[in-house]
């Protein structure tokens, strides 16, 4: 379950990066 909620962080950061970035 730890692995699963880090990735899904770390998948919302990557998002957030690229919203902020465009």
């Amino acid at each position: 379950m730890s692995d699963q909620v880090s990735d899904y962080y770390s998948q919302s950061l990557q998002q957030q990066r690229v919203l902020s970035s465009s």
